[in-house]
């Protein structure tokens, strides 16, 4: 067995896959005692919150633009993600909008914090991908494993209904996306969504192995979220996704490594 199906294997013990039907699991307790015959465990069958919106708002982000302009189309072209960010919150809170990155690589995104949308006004922000699906937008958190200790390449802090999609991450420190609570668990950031997104190399000196703890993809303090689709490779010292205080999560179709 494949080291990608063993660890998509353990996955399903504790989530089930979402297209899969339930099904029982049947175990030994020990040598002639009884088997202990375990409840299905389904994952939740919601869908994500941007699915049935048709007409967003549209902000490209460009780093080679040397400030905020439009496009020919009246699309708001600005240079970074803060911009990005701040724009869209000031233009209309109600809308829903999508935050283009454009192909390139990008230094560390910075933090998004305080941004509360609804379901019906959320906020995705997606890379770009290629012909064939491949990921061009990258994010390079700029750690080089021998003395920069490099940054996140990008945190989220105290939101709701928001998306990150389509991305690569690398080289960040001290995780690749961290997304969190700010510090207040009373207020969680809720209804969160990873997917298409690959995150690898997280970590401070990564080639000399020493480190410290570092998660590819850091959840603390976060309700109601989903990571589908993506990737996770070599996270020193940390894990793929560590989890604290988090609940009501959907993980699945990922390629851990």
């Amino acid at each position: 067995m494949s080291g990608k199906k063993l660890v998509l294997s353990l996955l399903l013990i504790g989530i089930h896959g979402c297209g899969d039907p339930p099904r029982s699991i049947t175990a030994s307790s020990g040598v002639g005692e009884p088997a202990i015959h375990l409840p299905a465990m389904t994952a939740p069958a919601e869908a994500p919150f941007d699915v049935a919106i048709d007409d967003w708002a549209t902000i490209q982000v460009d780093p080679t633009v040397p400030e905020s302009s439009t496009d020919g189309s009246g699309t708001a072209v600005v240079p970074d993600l803060q911009t990005a960010m701040k724009l869209a919150v000031a233009q209309d809170p109600l809308a829903p909008t999508r935050i283009r990155l454009a192909a390139g690589v990008f230094p560390g995104l910075g933090e998004v914090v305080g941004v509360r949308r609804t379901a019906t006004s959320p906020i995705v922000i997606s890379g770009s991908l290629g012909e064939a699906g491949e990921r061009l937008t990258v994010v390079d958190g700029g750690a080089d494993g021998l003395e920069d200790r490099g940054a996140n390449c990008i945190r989220f802090s105290n939101v709701s209904y928001l998306a990150i999609e389509n991305l690569h991450c690398r080289n960040a420190f001290p995780h690749g996306i961290n997304v969190d609570d700010g510090s207040d668990y009373r207020t969680p950031t809720d209804h969160f969504i990873v997917r298409n997104v690959y995150i690898g190399n997280v970590g401070l000196f990564a080639r000399t192995g020493t480190g410290t703890n570092s998660d590819c993809l850091k959840l603390s303090g976060v309700d109601d979220f989903q990571v589908v689709g993506s990737e996770f490779e070599h996270c020193v010292w940390g894990e793929f996704i560590d989890m604290v205080g988090s609940h009501r999560g959907l993980i699945a179709d990922n390629y851990f490594h």
